[in-house]
């Protein structure tokens, strides 16, 4: 689960008008196939959380769908108002990509961090005191999704 922008999203003009390569980002849970202990995949633990599981009473807590609509204008601004710097020496393509990719990253985390409901069943609770983790902050039991939010920028 992850999100990914490519350079055309910026137009076909303004491409041909930098001469650049295709250009993309992506960030999110990447596919590396980083996993929890008990070797779940974080990418669906993640999925799992944004949109809730019913055969196992796990309600959606979205953190991915309110970060893409809360930020994606402020995202595609950034990126508009970073080309004119590439002819004055700034970043490059892939450099401005990047920046976005740290400034997605932390959006979703802070996202995250506002998720306060649906409150967790008390079974949840009781495994989590079980480990010492006396947290009731749904989405942060072991914080391993959570630092596990990673951007990538590569040539398409």
């Amino acid at each position: 689960m992850s999100f990914t922008f490519e350079l055309t999203d910026l137009g076909k003009q303004m491409e041909a008008f930098l001469e650049a390569p295709s250009v993309e980002m992506e960030a999110g849970f990447l596919l590396t196939g980083e996993s929890y202990e008990d070797g779940e995949l974080i990418a669906d633990v993640a999925f799992d959380n944004e949109y809730g599981v019913i055969q196992n009473n796990q309600p959606p807590r979205p953190f991915m769908r309110p970060t893409l609509l809360t930020n994606h204008k402020k995202w595609i601004n950034f990126v508009k108002a970073s080309v004119p710097g590439m002819f004055k020496g700034g970043l490059d393509i892939e450099g401005i990509f990047d920046v976005l990719g740290e400034t997605v990253v932390s959006d979703i985390q802070n996202s995250i961090n506002r998720v306060h409901r649906p409150k967790l069943a008390p079974m949840t609770l009781a495994l989590r005191r079980e480990r010492g983790n006396n947290s009731d902050k749904p989405l942060e039991d072991t914080m391993l999704m959570f630092n596990s939010i990673d951007h990538e920028v590569r040539r398409a």
